[in-house]
């Protein structure tokens, strides 16, 4: 009978933002996987003890069982405990500034589990298990917390694609602030441009008509006035619009999702940070869609 050998490791991309309830519903996940390894282990030592009778067997010695959680700050300090239960009750986690944590479950020499979830944004984890079947059940249990937790695509591309974005719209931000702020002077031509299109956008009658001649004489005639000052232009709305759209996209580019272990001091970051991608990614583009569209409604009823 032919068999399929899964590997039972992954790697996976962040950001993740990881809050309280996340590692709660991963406990959940670890005391299962927990009572698996134990299960595997016994097996394994169940098939060790038989080997035992035959010396010409090699078998393995280790009994060790290793239970750590790991939670990991900036400047090292570590708090370590058996479950994650312990880890959310420990009175040091308020003051704590989590930004990587650790986990290794390990009975005997080949029944194990780690998970690590770094500042590199890739969580990862590696099975190992005496028993196969065992082994393919854990993936299972860990594969779909991953997957209930993980970040969208949405959330990925903007994560990754933010260097760019900075680049881009800080370039045209720069553009735009120059033409806006410090715009070229007008010339008589252009003024005289401008004047024409309101008389023509409010409609020609008696009061303006004789301004409206004069205004084609000297623009025909390239006519400009020995004691014209030129003044610096009204900006365009097309680099206010730049100027508006640019600063907003580098906002959103330079606040961009990231990992964050939301326990401890990083409770709050993790609460804001989730508030900011629901403003980006839910309230502005449903405001850009629902404003034009409500004033065609408007139109159409009015």
């Amino acid at each position: 009978m032919s068999k399929i050998i899964i590997p039972a490791k992954r790697e996976e991309s962040g950001p993740w933002l990881l809050d309280e309830a996340s590692f709660l519903k991963l406990n959940h996940v670890l005391t299962e996987v927990s009572d698996l390894l134990d299960k595997s282990f016994k097996k394994e030592r169940k098939d060790i003890d038989y080997l035992k009778k035959d010396d010409s067997h090699p078998h393995s010695n280790g009994n060790s069982i290793i239970k750590e959680i790991i939670l990991i700050s900036e400047d090292d300090t570590q708090i370590v405990e058996d479950s994650i239960d312990k880890v959310l009750q420990n009175p040091h986690l308020g003051r704590f500034d989590p930004f990587e944590f650790k986990i290794n479950y390990r009975y005997g020499d080949q029944n194990f589990l780690t998970i690590n979830l770094g500042d590199d944004d890739y969580i990862q984890y590696d099975i190992e298990t005496y028993d196969l079947e065992i082994k393919y059940q854990i993936k299972y249990l860990l594969d779909k917390w991953i997957n209930n937790n993980r970040p969208s695509r949405i959330l990925r591309a903007w994560n990754s694609s933010s260097g760019f974005m900075i680049f881009i719209s800080g370039f045209i931000l720069l553009l735009s602030f120059v033409s806006v702020f410090f715009p070229d002077k007008e010339s008589y031509q252009s003024k005289l441009e401008r004047e024409a299109k309101q008389i023509i956008e409010s409609g020609i009658d008696s009061l303006n008509i004789t301004r409206a001649v004069e205004l084609l004489l000297e623009m025909q005639s390239g006519y400009v006035p020995s004691d014209y000052n030129p003044q610096s232009a009204p900006p365009s709305q097309n680099w206010i619009k730049a100027f508006v759209l640019s600063f907003c996209f580098l906002i959103i580019s330079i606040i961009k999702p990231v990992t964050i272990i939301g326990l401890g001091r990083n409770t709050v970051k993790v609460k804001l940070l989730r508030n900011w991608i629901r403003i980006v990614t839910i309230l502005l583009p449903t405001m850009l869609i629902l404003t034009p569209l409500s004033k065609k409604i408007s139109e159409w009823l009015f």
